[in-house]
């Protein structure tokens, strides 16, 4: 029997993979780290013949776990992977020094999707749109302090978006508005004990779409496109976040779904998921915004699911562990969207009556006349309300949408 170890460093998975237990020819192992294991529900744990918790989720750590468990005298191969980005140069080293046949990608398949200035960089010379942008640097500002935050001024004018390079999920993203908010945020981000590396990027006014794709040895074997509820910066002031999956039909998608083939052409990612987001302008010019080697976050696995019928974050595991998926789907079967309501401050004066008629799976977090305390700040913290739609006519899902849209989670 072969081995497939899944390292979750601050990614986690959020679907059932009940399936892998019953593969006869793969046993799977889960490693999370203390900070992932609480995020992940019991019932998702069960779908691992053995999960280990490390304190210390570093490669000597990991690699000591290995080694005790005898790996190389009970299983006849091992390949290790992950689901995250902060993971991917650690799972590979760990393939190499486990896996009797050596992994289907290397460094440079994975570099540029775990450092946007990298992928930025990748896709200018491919002559595909990317933000104008600035990688910040701490020393100079700290030599030059506002002569340099002017020339950052100079370059992208306001507004401009800040955030960590290797970042996810948008914590420590910060929208910046005038001279003086990036004196105050370049003062914040180059303390001592800051250890990121930020880039400014140019602002792009438009809609947010994602686009996801499975890849197997470089050829794209599933692809869709959904609309975003909001860009998911506006979780911090309270806005509805989420995705909507798109007609195949519909001219944008398909010019998406181009725009992403081409990105998958030009980075060539490993076999598995690819997860890539971009912008549409008023002009419709299509905008590279970051793109990851991992599938959707959110409850876009469950999306998936229901409007292709294949599990999106199983079908990841199995191709990067150099299996075949062949389970996936290319046939839109429903459409479906996901929305979260984030927390915000205030007292919950919403109830379980808001439920629209195309709604599959409505879950809240809190409760009719609580009081929330703090607005979440990003996409770490539990939502307050989740809602799961699925219809046969898309129209009449977009109606529901709308109608959430409108809905007040608490008193004004």
């Amino acid at each position: 029997m072969k081995l497939v170890v899944l390292l979750c460093g601050k990614n986690i998975f959020r679907s059932d993979l009940a399936k892998l237990k019953e593969d006869k020819e793969y046993c799977y192992w889960l490693v999370v780290s203390e900070l992932c294991f609480p995020r992940i529900q019991e019932k998702n744990l069960k779908s691992f013949s053995h999960v280990e918790v490390m304190e210390d989720f570093s490669l000597t750590s990991i690699s000591c776990f290995l080694n005790t468990k005898n790996v190389r005298d009970n299983f006849s191969d091992i390949a290790v992977i992950t689901n995250d980005e902060s993971s991917e140069a650690m799972a590979l080293e760990l393939y190499r020094a486990f896996s009797k046949t050596a992994p289907h990608y290397d460094e440079k398949n994975i570099a540029a999707f775990s450092d946007k200035v990298a992928a930025k960089e990748c896709l200018s010379k491919h002559g595909i749109r990317v933000p104008k942008y600035q990688v910040f640097d701490k020393a100079k500002f700290r030599e030059q302090g506002g002569l340099y935050c002017l020339g950052v001024a100079r370059h992208l004018e306001f507004p401009m978006i800040a955030k960590p390079v290797d970042g996810m999920g948008s914590i420590d993203v910060q929208k910046i508005h005038s001279i003086e908010e990036l004196q105050d945020w370049a003062v914040w981000s180059s303390g001592i004990r800051d250890r990121n590396t930020y880039e400014i990027d140019e602002f792009i006014e438009g809609e947010l779409y994602t686009c996801d794709a499975l890849v197997e040895n470089g050829r794209i074997i599933w692809s869709s496109v959904c609309s975003n509820i909001s860009p998911i910066i506006d979780v911090s002031a309270g806005k509805a976040h989420g995705l909507v999956c798109m007609p195949k039909e519909d001219k944008l998608s398909q010019a998406l779904d181009e725009f992403h083939a081409s990105v998958i052409n030009a980075m060539q990612p490993p076999s598995g998921a690819v997860h890539t987001e971009c912008f549409v302008t008023s002009s419709k010019e299509i905008v590279f915004l970051e793109s990851h080697i991992r599938p959707p976050g959110g409850e876009a696995a469950h999306l998936y699911l229901n409007s292709y019928g294949f599990n999106i974050e199983e079908a990841h595991i199995k191709l990067r562990s150099a299996q075949s998926s062949h389970d996936v789907s290319t046939s839109l079967h429903a459409y479906s969207a996901w929305i979260d309501l984030p927390r915000k401050q205030g007292t919950v004066i919403m109830d379980e009556s808001v439920c629209p008629s195309s709604c599959y799976k409505f879950e809240m977090t809190v409760k009719l006349g609580e009081w929330i305390e703090q607005t979440a700040k990003d996409l770490q913290q539990q939502a307050a309300v989740t809602f799961m739609l699925t219809h046969s006519d898309f129209e009449e899902l977009t109606k529901d949408i709308n109608y959430i849209r409108t809905l007040q989670l608490v008193s004004p």
